[in-house]
């Protein structure tokens, strides 16, 4: 399996982000500088008002982030780990993949680091490629899930409270088990590291701790068991291939016989009609 490029140890720090998230608004206002920039890489793009949009969300949560960070409500530098994800994952739509590896993610990143003072070394977008892309995307809605359960302050010190946990835990404790089949014991992928690291979170909350409905997260399996669910729904198809085609057999058989039996009566009535008028003659 080849070595994965993405760093998966970026929701560390998930609840600052979704912190940093409460701050962001759908049009914000920003200066003339970025609004011309946001303006100008919109236009490289068919579908320039979305470009537009997250170009001035995203320059708008650079700036939130550089006064979160400085009244130190926030300090995880991994945060632009999971916007880079968010990012990706709003214009994951977009036509013109060149354009976007080449020139918006490289520009922006430019862009967002002149709102940083002494942080500007933290960001770095990119796009994120497809396979890469998925497992960050389950990683993301497993940590999402969990902290949508839990109360998250914009404040500095206030303490987290559960908010009607209990069906974000369901929705957790399903995602995970759909999906744990991916990381059976031999993968030591980093991916599979993370999904181990979300485990410990959600076993050891006590925030949200008591949800009687919740399924049980389930273990990693080995290798076998994991290639007998992958090709379970091949080996039923199979038995059913085996019965159509046994029975398409049978069939065939009986058609066969069906078209044969009147040929030998006939056959056989004419010889006793010869013999009857030799004897006879």
């Amino acid at each position: 399996m080849a070595t994965p490029n993405e760093e998966y140890n970026i929701f560390t720090h998930f609840d600052e982000y979704k912190k940093l998230q409460l701050r962001n608004q759908d049009d914000p206002q920003l200066g003339h500088i970025d609004e011309n920039f946001c303006n100008d890489i919109g236009s490289k793009f068919k579908n320039q008002e979305k470009i537009i949009k997250h170009c001035k969300q995203f320059l708008f949560l650079c700036r939130e982030y550089n006064m979160l960070i400085s009244l130190r409500s926030i300090t995880s530098s991994n945060i632009f780990g999971i916007m880079n994800y968010r990012l990706n994952s709003d214009l994951r739509d977009i036509a013109e993949i060149d354009v976007l590896k080449s020139q918006f993610y490289p520009d922006i990143t430019n862009q967002c680091k002149t709102k940083l003072k002494g942080f500007d070394q933290i960001v770095h977008l990119y796009r994120i490629e497809d396979n890469e892309f998925n497992n960050l995307k389950l990683l993301y809605d497993l940590y999402d899930n969990f902290f949508n359960g839990i109360h998250i302050y914009k404040g500095t010190y206030q303490k987290q409270t559960c908010n009607n946990g209990c069906p974000y835990k369901i929705k957790c404790a399903t995602l995970f088990n759909n999906n744990v089949h991916k990381c059976p014991l031999s993968n030591k992928s980093k991916f599979c590291e993370e999904l181990e690291k979300f485990r410990e979170k959600y076993t050891s909350d006590s925030i949200c701790a008591h949800c009687s409905e919740a399924p049980t997260l389930e273990p990693r399996k080995n290798d076998v068991h994991v290639e007998r669910r992958t090709h379970a729904g091949e080996g039923d198809s199979n038995v059913h291939m085996t019965q159509d085609t046994q029975e398409y057999a049978n069939s065939q058989s009986f058609i066969k016989l069906s078209a044969i039996i009147p040929i030998i009566l006939c056959t056989t009535a004419g010889i006793f009609l010869l013999l009857y008028l030799f004897y006879k003659v």
